[in-house]
């Protein structure tokens, strides 16, 4: 008997799971489900929304400690402590609770500021582009890429402020003459003044590369959903578990792809309190690549790894459970 699941398309916003934190965009996706009930056209939207906005609240601290591996000075702390679960703990012992959420200001709004950039962007482009490529597949991913570049700019102030704030050091460890952001708005009257507008887009290279994590989630996960097809009972098709599982998979494989990009991107934006900066992307990478090795484009992967399924779960089931709401 046929599943009575509502059915998740690779077309759909919740088959690729969108992360800020790592893209910065979500993946190339289309508004209109492929089957179902017909939404509002606000509906993929919110949901999309409000499925980054429960991530970002759940996950926040698997992120800041993520960022603190990732990074330079705070790393010198916690890589002596092991593995990312001592990381954590070491960060509870040092810094307290509080220090887990820095950042979740410009990380939440940062978030649903890219979803609406995003369908915005993926909207006109696909009124653009379909024209020209009547191949469904290729027409989404090209209007998504389009739409990530956009949206990527857009939200770049936004993410280095938030990775700033998450690696920054407060009471008696900050450096003599250097003062911390108190907070997001802060941080974006510091940069500008400090370091003027271009302050503002460090690590947009990276980012722009980054906007293949979605294409690289998309392929995965239409080739995660077919195998699982393949191995389940014909006539109950494609099930919301399923989709799931696929959409975790494919996450992790674009992660794993494009993970050194992120790490290249977080040296870029950090704040060093002797001034000193990484310069372009492609300095950046080839002296991580240089001092630190191939383990050094892979730092924190460990946190990232054990955010990835949660993450997948639960904007899945926000977006789902916004959507209803919408339909009613």
């Amino acid at each position: 008997m046929p599943s009575t699941t509502p059915l998740v398309d690779a077309t759909s916003p919740a088959a690729a799971t969108p992360d800020a934190s790592a893209t910065a965009v979500p993946a190339p996706v289309s508004i209109a489900a492929a089957a179902g009930p017909v939404y509002p056209p606000y509906a993929h939207a919110l949901a999309g929304a409000g499925g980054g906005l429960a991530t970002v609240t759940l996950l926040h601290p698997l992120d800041t400690l993520r960022t603190r591996l990732q990074s330079v000075e705070r790393r010198a702390v916690l890589a002596r402590r092991g593995d990312a679960v001592r990381a954590f703990k070491e960060i509870l012992v040092r810094e307290g609770a509080p220090a887990l959420y820095r950042g979740v200001v410009p990380a939440a709004f940062g978030s649903v500021l890219s979803w609406a950039c995003y369908f915005h962007w993926f909207q006109r482009a696909r009124t653009i582009v379909k024209p020209a490529i009547t191949h469904e597949t290729g027409s989404h991913l090209l209007a998504g890429t389009i739409a990530g570049l956009m949206t990527s700019f857009a939200t770049n102030p936004i993410w280095v402020v938030k990775v700033r704030l998450q690696l920054q050091r407060t009471g008696k460890s900050v450096a003599p003459g250097f003062k911390p952001y108190s907070g997001f708005f802060d941080g974006l009257k510091s940069i500008t003044r400090e370091e003027g507008v271009r302050g503002l887009y460090r690590g947009i290279g990276p980012s722009v590369w980054l906007v293949s994590h979605g294409a690289v989630q998309f392929t995965m996960y239409e080739r995660f959903k077919e195998r699982l097809r393949q191995d389940a009972d014909p006539q109950s098709g494609t099930t919301v578990f399923h989709s799931l599982i696929a959409s975790t998979g494919s996450k992790l494989v674009a992660s794993l792809a494009t993970y050194p990009l992120q790490v290249a991107r977080t040296r870029m934006q950090e704040r060093f309190a002797d001034g000193r900066r990484y310069g372009n992307f492609h300095t950046a990478f080839m002296y991580i690549f240089r001092t630190e090795g191939i383990r050094g484009l892979y730092r924190g992967l460990s946190a990232n790894v054990i955010r990835v399924t949660p993450q997948a779960a639960v904007t899945f089931i926000t977006y789902e459970q916004i959507l209803k709401l919408c339909a009613n």
